[in-house]
């Protein structure tokens, strides 16, 4: 048993590029805080599902405020590569992810668009929304 686990190891870990691999560290702290927060969240939603406790109101917000640390850290680190004031960066976001939601939901929401969603049409969206965010501040 445990030579095939062995084996099994060794198999899974060719497969990993480690190597040459460069992650900007503080995306990398940003994006594992927030799922660190979101994580928090779902256990609160657990207990109020399966084990009938009420939810801590004043709990949710301290998680969700911590979630928000996590997103300035990730909105001031776009828009110090990208040269621009975070309020820029947040504002394009928003345009990104009303135009995405426009293609997705032309009528609003419904089930069938849930279900059939054209990734490719989402996708030019949200390129064009960038670009035209970012047009607007030139």
């Amino acid at each position: 048993m445990i030579e095939q686990f062995e084996r099994h190891n060794e198999e899974m870990l060719r497969t990993e590029k480690s190597e040459g691999v460069v992650v900007n560290h503080r995306i990398q702290h940003a994006i594992l805080g927030i799922a660190d927060e979101a994580g928090e969240l779902i256990t609160a939603l657990k207990a109020a599902t399966y084990y009938n406790r009420p939810f801590d109101l004043i709990n949710l917000k301290e998680e969700l405020g911590d979630t928000w640390w996590y997103y300035t850290l990730f909105l001031d680190e776009i828009a110090t590569i990208e040269r621009k004031t975070v309020t820029q960066v947040f504002e394009e976001i928003l345009a990104m992810n009303k135009k995405k939601l426009r293609t997705r939901y032309p009528d609003g929401y419904s089930d069938d668009k849930a279900n059939k969603r054209d990734l490719e049409a989402e996708r030019t969206a949200l390129e064009d929304g960038q670009e035209t965010k970012e047009k607007t501040q030139e």
